[in-house]
C-alpha cells in the first residue's frame, strides 16, 4: 500500500496494511541543526528526505492562512468567511483540517458544520481526550492525541500512552503525531500494531 493511500484510508476509516508513520509538522531549523550535530547527514535538507531517513512515510503539507491582520482567533475565522476555502479544498480532494494547540472540543460542531473534517495536533496537555472526542464525534478525522510529554520518561510510559490511544487508532480516522526525538529507539510503537490486531 502506498503512503497516500494508507494515510487517506486511515482518515476515511478504511482498512490499511499498517498505521501511517508521519510527523505532520515541519521541523525548526534549530532542531535540524541539533540533529546534524547528533549524526543526521549534512546533505539532508529537504523535509521529505529527513522523514525518509527516520523511516517515516513521505508527505508534504500546505497551510492556508489569511491576508488580514487580526486578533489571532479571527485569522481562523476569516479563512472560513473571507473566501470559500473549505468548499474549494474539497473540490480538489483535500481533507480540510484545523490546527489548534488548544482545546478545540467546544468548537468541533461549529467547524464541522462549515465542512472541516479534522483537527490536529490534539494536544493532550490542553485536556483533549481523543477517546471522548471520538465517542462524541464518530466520523471526526484526527491527527495527534499522543501525549508527547511522556517521550522523555522512557519506554514504559511511552508504551502506556500508546496503549491509551490505540483503541481510537484501530477504529481509523486518526493518526498519531510522533516527535522524532527517540523515534529510532521506539520505532516499534508506530510500525508494530495494525488496525486489525
Amino acid at each position: 500500500m502506498k503512503n497516500r493511500e494508507r494515510f487517506l484510508n486511515t482518515l476515511n476509516f478504511k482498512p490499511v496494511d499498517r498505521l501511517p508513520v508521519i510527523e505532520w509538522a515541519n521541523w525548526w531549523n534549530k532542531t535540524i541543526d541539533r540533529w546534524k550535530k547528533e549524526g543526521l547527514p549534512n546533505d539532508l535538507v529537504d523535509s521529505v528526505e529527513i522523514r525518509e531517513y527516520f523511516g517515516l512515510d513521505r508527505g508534504r503539507q500546505w497551510w492556508i492562512g489569511t491576508k488580514k491582520p487580526t486578533f489571532p482567533i479571527e485569522k481562523h475565522l476569516y479563512a472560513f468567511y473571507d473566501r470559500p476555502v473549505v468548499p474549494k479544498l474539497k473540490e480538489y480532494g483535500i481533507i480540510p483540517f484545523v490546527d489548534s494547540d488548544g482545546n478545540i472540543e467546544p468548537m468541533v460542531s461549529w467547524f464541522t458544520e462549515l465542512g472541516v473534517e479534522g483537527f490536529l495536533p490534539l494536544e493532550r496537555r490542553s485536556r483533549i481526550d481523543i477517546l471522548r472526542l471520538r465517542r462524541e464525534n464518530p466520523g471526526l478525522k484526527m491527527i495527534g492525541g499522543y501525549d508527547k510529554t511522556v517521550m522523555s520518561k522512557g519506554e514504559e510510559e511511552m508504551r502506556a500512552e500508546f496503549e491509551r490511544i490505540l483503541p481510537v487508532m484501530r477504529q481509523g480516522g486518526t493518526s498519531p503525531r510522533w516527535t522524532i526525538r527517540r523515534l529510532r529507539r521506539y520505532r516499534w510503537k508506530i510500525t508494530g500494531p495494525t488496525l486489525g490486531s
